[in-house]
């Protein structure tokens, strides 16, 4: 590539253009924070804590619903580019710790044996379920390569999503 040759990206929605290599190779707005196609063919799944009604009516479950694909009625598992981590019942009530880090063993499995995605992983249980940090990052200690997590588990030893590779800096 020449000087001349400048690779950028514009946003359909606010018409802004980057010349950050990561959001030209992701295909990020930074000023949207939206990814402008499918993450799926780019291997991008956005972890989040959810209920187990699939009711995805605020915090991450919401901009999982509005950004990635989460599917409404359903709070657990891989939907779109989304996968659902349930930290509240199907009332809404907080589950126990013991429930919640049995579904996060499951979601582990499932990162381990999707190597080629990448897992931003959210501080899951750590707001409207009522949790704190030290109570749940814990639960992640045997996560695979492919999962980054929100940068205040940097902390914990956890790569986060404003690492390499990603590089990140934007709100996911």
């Amino acid at each position: 590539m020449s000087i001349l040759e400048v690779v950028s990206i514009t946003c359909p929605h606010c018409k802004l253009t980057s010349y950050n290599p990561h959001d030209v190779k992701y295909r990020y707005c930074g000023n949207c924070h939206i990814f402008l196609e499918s993450r799926r063919n780019m291997g991008i799944v956005f972890v989040f804590g959810s209920n187990l009604k699939g009711i995805h009516g605020a915090g991450a479950a919401r901009y999982a619903l509005d950004y990635y694909g989460a599917a409404w009625g359903e709070g657990k598992g891989r939907y779109g580019d989304s996968y659902g981590i349930p930290t509240k019942d199907a009332n809404i009530q907080t589950l126990p710790l013991k429930r919640i880090q049995a579904y996060v063993e499951e979601f582990l499995q499932y990162a381990a044996s999707n190597p080629k995605d990448f897992f931003l992983v959210t501080r899951i249980g750590c707001g409207l379920a009522g949790y704190v940090d030290d109570q749940i990052a814990p639960f992640f200690k045997d996560a695979p390569n492919n999962c980054f997590f929100d940068p205040v588990w940097k902390k914990y030893n956890k790569k986060t999503w404003s690492d390499p590779p990603l590089n990140f800096t934007g709100k996911l």
